[in-house]
């Protein structure tokens, strides 16, 4: 706030200085920092026996702004994972995830921190809790290791959601964060800002060429 100052009692400060003059938290000079906290505190992984290939929904009733997938379609589209995960022989377990445990309550940070680095894909549509896929591994050996994430996002078909820009969303993240294999597909055009659909062939094939298709294209 203007006029407040802060006193650093213990250790030291890092400010980030964005280098685009519309910032966004996804910015190469904020994850040069985060890597390194995250190299000196959290430098374990997570047990290989352990993995996930995480979908994300928005279907949870703490979540607002919208852009939820069509209750059916989201079926489907959860039902073709499964599916693509046995053609191309993903011995992950599948994981729903809308931020809270089989309870209904809200996961904790720690709780959200192990899902994530125990992910070896993240896929589902824009929102704040894709911003977990931070917390994959990032520090893969081979870039066939690295981390995957696949996101719906809004496109020139769907001006409706967010007025059909794209280029704001999660692929800053992938500019970002070159550790991270970065996909999207888009909106289709009977998509609202309240309610979204993809197309199904459009996920079946991002997800043979994240996975390595049959066809070897």
């Amino acid at each position: 706030l203007p006029n407040q100052h802060v006193m650093i009692r213990f250790g030291s400060l890092s400010i980030y200085k964005p280098e685009t003059a519309l910032p966004t938290v996804m910015g190469r000079n904020l994850f040069r920092y985060f890597w390194d906290w995250m190299k000196v505190t959290r430098p374990s992984l997570v047990p290989p026996e352990r993995k996930y290939v995480i979908y994300y929904t928005r279907h949870n009733p703490i979540v607002t702004g919208g852009r939820q997938i069509e209750r059916n379609l989201e079926l489907q589209i959860i039902e073709l994972i499964h599916l693509k995960m046995a053609e191309h022989g993903k011995t992950e377990e599948l994981y729903v995830f809308n931020g809270n445990d089989e309870n209904g309550n809200t996961l904790s940070v720690a709780a959200q921190f192990h899902l994530f680095r125990s992910a070896t894909t993240a896929i589902g549509p824009h929102g704040t809790g894709l911003v977990n896929a931070i917390w994959m591994d990032p520090f893969p050996e081979t870039c066939s290791q690295r981390p995957q994430m696949l996101e719906f996002t809004p496109g020139p078909d769907s001006i409706d959601v967010h007025g059909g820009l794209f280029n704001g969303h999660y692929t800053a993240l992938g500019r970002g964060f070159p550790m991270m294999e970065y996909n999207m597909i888009t909106y289709t055009a009977e998509s609202t800002k309240d309610v979204v659909y993809i197309n199904l062939d459009d996920l079946a094939l991002a997800l043979d060429r994240m996975w390595g298709s049959v066809n070897d294209f």
